[in-house]
């Protein structure tokens, strides 16, 4: 897959989608399809669909792509979105599901997909972005459905996690896991996203981080990146991946980090 054209694609889309988090999608959509996981790709919060076209890249087979946002109900927002869809893949757009409600009520819908098909996306989503209402109350409710949705091996993300603006989503975060301590364990953080997956399936996903997404962002990625984790301490693994110009704002003498590129 040339990387750089489909990513080029992706920028035609108006939204917001950092490059750099683009790739980290590529790598993670991309191992999952060498390693064989079936599972749909679901969105909630789509806007015009940016983020939404890179799952549809990726989308093998037999998989389907769930968007979910209030804002669709909006005059010719699924039209425009399904457009980008068509313009940046080769996905069929049979296969994309678009609903605009709030994911409450997929919480107490058993929802399958359009047209009376009998697609079934609990335990079966491999990739899961939240990227919907960042207040505190939209977060917990987009996270109860996420972890319904998400498989057993399949990767959670949460936007804008570093933003000081919206301090909530991440307030909203730590009160679920705390709850449900089984649901989520934190991977990664980029400089807009947090990645998570299933606590089980955490030892599997970092190791192949470190082995093979570094190597993976040398080859494809054409800005100089660091990617580090805080050492020396229990549980501790979780890393960071930033721009070097970023990166310069840490101090390179803190003896607490391991650089791994």
């Amino acid at each position: 897959m040339d990387f750089k054209d489909i990513n080029e694609k992706i920028d035609t889309v108006e939204g917001f989608f950092q490059p750099l988090d683009q790739y980290i999608w590529d790598w993670i959509l991309t191992l999952q399809n060498e390693e064989n996981l079936f599972g749909h790709l679901v969105e909630f919060g789509v806007y015009k669909g940016k983020s939404l076209c890179k799952l549809a890249q990726h989308q093998k087979v037999g998989e389907h792509i769930l968007g979910v946002d209030c804002s669709l109900s909006l005059e010719g927002m699924k039209t425009s979105v399904m457009n980008a869809v068509k313009k940046t893949s080769n996905i069929s757009l049979a296969y994309v599901n678009l609903l605009d409600c709030m994911t409450e009520y997929l919480y107490t819908t058993r929802y399958t997909s359009e047209g009376g098909a009998t697609t079934e996306f609990r335990n079966k989503a491999r990739f899961l972005h939240i990227d919907a209402g960042h207040s505190g109350y939209n977060v917990y409710e987009d996270l109860k459905l996420a972890d319904r949705y998400l498989s057993p091996n399949g990767i959670l993300v949460m936007d804008d996690w570093t933003t000081i603006f919206y301090p909530d989503l991440v307030d909203a975060f730590y009160r679920y896991i705390i709850a449900n301590p089984n649901s989520f364990k934190i991977l990664m953080i980029s400089e807009c996203k947090m990645y998570a997956c299933r606590p089980k399936e955490y030892s599997n996903y970092i190791w192949r981080m470190e082995t093979k997404m570094i190597p993976f962002m040398k080859e494809h990625y054409n800005k100089p990146i660091k990617i580090f984790k805080t050492k020396n301490y229990v549980d501790s693994a979780k890393l960071v991946i930033m721009h070097e110009s970023e990166y310069s704002k840490v101090d390179p003498q803190d003896n607490a980090i391991d650089i791994l590129l």
